[in-house]
């Protein structure tokens, strides 16, 4: 009973005067919007891709860094290569197998 009490206490305890409000705080523009991606077939058959977001210009021949399994089946057309989280899970592991094989090296490295 007393450890409820205590942690209700320091949960409804004053706020943080030194940390802004939630309103002022500005969020992140983020580019992973999935409907501003899209998917390129490099080769016959669309065994290779590239992902390419047209309102930033940025290219990958893997995986975009930082997007979610959720997020890559959520761009258009992803049902065509990928029909659960699990198949996108398991084609970002080999992206990333590939990447570290590459040495990181990636479209923009290819100019």
């Amino acid at each position: 009973m007393l450890r409820i009490a205590a942690l209700l206490r320091r949960a409804f305890s004053g706020r943080n005067p030194s940390k802004p409000p939630v309103s002022s705080i500005t969020e992140k523009p983020t580019n992973f919007n999935p409907e501003d991606w899209y998917i390129v077939e490099t080769s016959p058959g669309g065994n290779e891709r590239n992902f390419a977001n047209s309102k930033t210009g940025e290219v990958t021949w893997y995986t975009p860094e930082g997007m979610t399994a959720e997020e890559i089946l959520a761009i258009p057309d992803a049902n065509k290569y990928w029909w659960t989280v699990k198949d996108v899970k398991r084609y970002m592991k080999e992206m990333a197998k590939q990447k570290a094989r590459n040495g990181g090296r990636d479209w923009k490295d290819a100019k």
